[in-house]
């Protein structure tokens, strides 16, 4: 079953290592969504954020804070998860599939 799991972080200066990480892992490049603000958010970051969170979510874009989606599968789920509580995130969830 797919995962899509997400972080938000205050401030998340090297995110080439945690993209690089998360790679290493076996995500997919392609699975892999950091964005550091609205301008930098695609109109597909938020896909699969619960609705109840939403607001969060969006004012974390808002503020400039930087929100990583990541869609993982259950071989690597944990260590996803694993790898982004690493770096200190203000919050991190499963979203919806």
């Amino acid at each position: 079953m797919p995962h899509t799991i997400f972080a938000v972080y205050s401030r998340m200066p090297d995110t080439a290592e945690l993209r690089a990480e998360l790679v290493a892992a076996g995500v997919s490049a392609d699975d892999i969504r950091i964005s550091t603000g609205v301008e930098t958010a695609g109109a597909d970051m938020l896909s699969g954020v619960p609705a109840d969170d939403m607001t969060f979510y969006r004012e974390s874009l808002e503020r400039g804070r930087t929100v990583v989606r990541v869609r993982a599968g259950d071989a690597n789920a944990e260590k996803v998860s694993q790898l982004l509580d690493r770096y200190g995130p203000i919050t991190q969830r499963e979203g919806v599939h």
